[in-house]
Formats: C-alpha cells, structure tokens, sequence
C-alpha cells in the first residue's frame, strides 16, 4: 500500500487528520523519511501498516484487500493490561481487534487461536518489557499441558501471571526471568496442579519503540 492511499485511509477511518510527524514517530524513523516517502508515494511494508494500524486502532486494508497479501496477517483480539493482581477468571472486555504479521510468531499454525496481552512490570526482563504487547498462543480447551521451560500466561489463585514454567519431578516451579531478589520462585507441587489455569504459551512479542 502506498503512503497516499495509507494517509487516505487512516483519514477516512478515524476522521481525522493524520500528520508526517505523527507517522514518523509511529515507525521510529525521522519525519524526513516519512516526508521523502511522502514525494514518491512510496510503498509501505505490511509490518509497517500493521503498526500504523494497530496505532490508531483501525483495519488500514479496509479499502485494498486486493493489493496486501492477507495470507500473511492475522487478527487477534487485544485485551490490553492482564497483570497477576487482575482478578478475573475469564478473559473478557476486548479492547480492539489489532494485526499481527504471521512471520513475527515463532511456529505459527493455522490451527492454533492467537490474543494478545500488554505486559505490566518488569519481573521477565531482558526477555519481556513492560508495554511489550505478548502474542499468545491459546491453549486446547481441558489442555493443562507444559512444554518444560518456556514462558505461559496463566491463571493461578485467581490472579493472572505471565512467568516461565519449569518442570521438575513431582513439582512445577513458577519463575520470573528477571533475577532481581523482589522476585521469588514459587514452587507447585504436582498435586495442587489443578489450582492453575494454562491460557497459552507465549509465542512472540510486539515492541513499541518510543
């Protein structure tokens, strides 16, 4: 999609007027760029209309199915902030539909439901940082299963938690990767296994660089 047709769109969905400077802070790059952009009507790449979209809160391919290769997108449900003192059991109150590019999700399967999360704080730093938007896999329904040593989001005592996993025998050990000493194991044995709920497994992040 070209940078008239983009701005065209972006106007017409959210009925405002969308700025060079706006667009350039939006992609991290000098407003010179988005201007030298603006003269040859240059074409953006899907991730960078993801991006703008997903700014804005808007499906920029609205008006040109036909020139984006929508095989290569998904639309997942963004529910913005879960952190471990949200007390819900379901997920709920969608706050926007945002895009994802497929190739951004380590082993995408068109089998598999994808949502995304905002995550809050910073207890899985240098992997996760907060505002980093998670993509996460959706576990099969009745499916509690752990792949050992990977990061899950999950429910645990009613409290929401994004934290690496690790198996050992006859317990679960819950992790923060950030090895700061105000962040404390938690050890699950096998037994008290049915007071966690698996959401999914996170399968790749979205940065917003300010």
């Amino acid at each position: 999609m070209q940078h008239k047709q983009i701005i065209k769109n972006l106007q017409y969905l959210t009925n405002k007027k969308i700025t060079q400077q706006e667009i350039a802070d939006i992609l991290c790059v000098s407003i010179n760029t988005i201007g030298a952009r603006a003269t040859r009507n240059s074409s953006y790449s899907v991730e960078e209309i993801i991006k703008i979209g997903n700014y804005y809160g808007v499906d920029l391919f609205h008006n040109d199915k036909n020139t984006v290769d929508n095989s290569e997108i998904i639309a997942a449900n963004y529910y913005g902030e879960m952190n471990e003192y949200k007390n819900d059991n379901e997920l709920i109150n969608v706050k926007k539909i945002i895009y994802i590019p497929k190739n951004i999700i380590n082993s995408y399967s068109d089998n598999k439901k994808y949502i995304v999360i905002s995550a809050v704080g910073d207890s899985m730093l240098p992997k996760i940082q907060d505002k980093d938007k998670l993509i996460i896999e959706l576990q099969d329904i009745n499916a509690n299963k752990i792949s050992d040593n990977r990061i899950y989001f999950f429910n645990y005592e009613n409290k929401y938690a994004v934290k690496r996993l690790i198996l050992n025998v006859n317990q679960l050990v819950i992790k923060s990767d950030n090895n700061s000493s105000v962040y404390h194991s938690i050890t699950l044995p096998n037994k008290d296994m049915d007071k966690m709920k698996i959401i999914g497994r996170i399968r790749g992040l979205i940065r917003e660089l300010d």
